[in-house]
């Protein structure tokens, strides 16, 4: 399942730190508030058929924990389409057309009552 780097979308990930000073116009922190550890994050150009590679580079983003999100894109555009995906049963959570021009941080949570993931967006 995970991408082969493609000219849609390069996206590398780091740990959030220093670099997240020098903030590019798309680069975010992902914060991981769902209470369950998450396997994999893709980034593609809105309404695209090909996802990019997987950002998180086979690692892991624990619970609680958070990470600098950092492109180098080759496509010219503010709107993405987010896929995370959870590392107990693989599930999927598609976020379509997020303005990664105008935020900083997207935090993302799982609500129990409702079976569902949701993000906010800052």
């Amino acid at each position: 399942m995970k991408s082969i780097l493609t000219a849609a979308a390069m996206a590398i990930v780091a740990f959030a730190g220093p670099a997240l000073a020098q903030k590019a116009k798309q680069d975010f922190v992902l914060i991981n508030q769902t209470g369950y550890d998450l396997e994999e994050a893709y980034i593609s150009p809105a309404k695209t058929n090909n996802w990019g590679p997987d950002v998180f580079s086979h690692k892991i983003l624990k619970k609680g924990m958070q990470i600098g999100v950092h492109f180098n894109p080759t496509v010219q555009t503010c709107f993405w389409d987010i896929k995370l995906v959870y590392n107990a049963d693989h599930t999927p959570h598609v976020w379509s057309g997020v303005d990664l021009c105008k935020l900083a941080s997207i935090t993302v949570m799982y609500d129990a009552k409702t079976n569902t993931t949701n993000a906010t967006f800052k």
